[in-house]
C-alpha cells in the first residue's frame, strides 16, 4: 500500500509536468537533469554493484513510449555516473519503495549528442521517465532467482489468457506442456517429430486478433513457397512452436496456441505491441 502511494505521488508529478513544465518543482544533478525522488527514506539507500528491480514508463505528451507495469520488471545495475544528462546519475539515491520521475529535454540530448531527433520526438519536448523501485537486490544470482520467479509468474497470467481466449472460440486443444497448446485437426501417419528429427511445415503465424505477421505459404513473404525445415531440439525455432510440432506427424494439420514468453517476449510482432500471443496454423510435410 505504501509502495502504490509513493508511485501515485509520483503519477501526480508526471501529470503536472506534462500540464506545466515550467511549474513543477524539480531538483537537478550537475548536468542539469531534471528529477524528483519520492521517499519515505525508511529503507537504505543502494549501494554501487547492487540491482535495483524496477517498473518504468516513458512517455513523450501523451504517448507512452516504453512500459513495464504490464509486463516484466527491469533489473537495472547501479554504479557510480558522472555528469552525463542521463537517469543513471540518479539511480545511486535511490531505496527499495521509492519512485521518480525524471524529464530530459529534447534539446539538451540533441545538444549532448544523441543526434537528429527521433519523428515522434520534436523541440522542446520533455522525454519523461516514471519509475519504481520493487527491489532491491544484491548480486546476480539473486536477480537471475527473482527473475525467473517473475517470468514463471507471468506466464502463468498468459496461460489463463489463452485458455479464455480458446473456451470464448469453443476451441478443443490439449496441452502441449509449458504452456502450449495444440488444437490437431487433421492426424498424421507415423512416428512424431520428435527430438533430433528434421521437420519440414508450411505454416501461417497470426496474432489473436487474427493479424498475420508471418507464413511460408504467402508468395509475397515466400515466393517459391519452400517448405520450413528444422530440427528439433536445436533451439532453431522458437520454443513454443518447437513444443506444438512434437505432439504432430507426418501429414498432421494442426494450430498451435502459444504464450509471448513461449514465443518472441516482448519483441512486437507487425501488428503488435510486444508481449504478443501467438497462433501458428501448420502442416507438418515430412518427418526425417
Amino acid at each position: 500500500m505504501k509502495q502504490l502511494f509513493l508511485f501515485g505521488a509520483a503519477l501526480t508529478i508526471l501529470a503536472a509536468a506534462e500540464s506545466c513544465k515550467g511549474k513543477t518543482s524539480y531538483d537537478k544533478t550537475k548536468s542539469g537533469l531534471m528529477y524528483k525522488i519520492i521517499s519515505d527514506e525508511k529503507n537504505p539507500v543502494v549501494k554501487k554493484g547492487e540491482f535495483l528491480k524496477v517498473h518504468f514508463q516513458q512517455k513523450v505528451r501523451d504517448t507512452v513510449l516504453m512500459s513495464s507495469f504490464t509486463s516484466l520488471p527491469e533489473y537495472i545495475r547501479v554504479d557510480s555516473v558522472g555528469p552525463e544528462y542521463s537517469p543513471l546519475e540518479v539511480f545511486t539515491m535511490l531505496r527499495k519503495g521509492d519512485s521518480l520521475v525524471v524529464a530530459q529535454i529534447t534539446d539538451t540530448l540533441e545538444k549532448k549528442g544523441m543526434g537528429q531527433l527521433p519523428p515522434f520526438m520534436k523541440k522542446g519536448d520533455h522525454l519523461l521517465l516514471t519509475l519504481r523501485v520493487l527491489d532491491v537486490f544484491k548480486d546476480e544470482a539473486a536477480v537471475e532467482a527473482d527473475r525467473e520467479k517473475e517470468a514463471e509468474a507471468f506466464k502463468e497470467g498468459e496461460v489463463k489468457v489463452l485458455q479464455q481466449f480458446m473456451a470464448s472460440k469453443k476451441i478443443n486443444a490439449q496441452p502441449a506442456g509449458k504452456g502450449v497448446f495444440v488444437e490437431i485437426q487433421q492426424q498424421g501417419t507415423g512416428a512424431v517429430a520428435d527430438t533430433g528429427k528434421t521437420v519440414s511445415v508450411m505454416y501461417t503465424g497470426t496474432l489473436l486478433d487474427g493479424t498475420k505477421f508471418d507464413s511460408n505459404r504467402d508468395t509475397a513473404m515466400n515466393p517459391t513457397k519452400q517448405p520450413l525445415t528444422f530440427t528439433v531440439g536445436q533451439q532453431q525455432m522458437i520454443p513454443g512452436f518447437e513444443q506444438g510440432v512434437k505432439l504432430l506427424s507426418k501429414g498432421a494439420k494442426a494450430k498451435i496456441y502459444i504464450p509471448s514468453m513461449m514465443g518472441y517476449g516482448r519483441r512486437p510482432m507487425p501488428g503488435g505491441k510486444g508481449y504478443d500471443h501467438l497462433i501458428f496454423d501448420v502442416e507438418v510435410v515430412d518427418i526425417k
